[in-house]
């Protein structure tokens, strides 16, 4: 079943799982990005492996749970930080459901770059 990864009117995108390996990962297509994998549904599988390792940690997720990942990337040093702040109903273009929000912040050489709710 497609699922809708944002309830804002000026983003939406419309994603379906086609598939799964027996670890953490998942085979996403996307309108807005074509076919990627997920690692922990959180990180796409192609960056480093300390962020996979961030995302692997907040399973099994519960509200509180945090994790960190140090990186290098494009010549900064990163920061990227989850959090699990609640569970809670969420509605989205095809029901609603109980969902956990987690927070991802991005942080590069300490300046907070950009946040994501998921």
């Amino acid at each position: 079943m497609p699922l809708a990864l944002s309830a804002e009117a000026v983003f939406r995108n419309r994603v379906t799982i086609i598939g799964h390996d027996d670890g953490f990962d998942c085979h996403i297509s996307s309108e807005a990005n074509g076919a990627y994998w997920l690692h922990a549904h959180l990180v796409n599988r192609i960056f480093q492996e300390e962020l996979q390792v961030a995302a692997e940690s907040l399973w099994p997720l519960r509200v509180g749970n945090t994790a960190r990942a140090d990186v290098q990337y494009g010549g900064q040093h990163w920061t990227i930080r989850f959090k699990v702040v609640s569970y809670e109903k969420f509605t989205a273009r095809v029901g609603r459901y109980d969902a956990f929000k987690i927070i991802e912040t991005h942080e590069a050489d300490g300046k907070l770059a950009y946040e994501t709710t998921r």
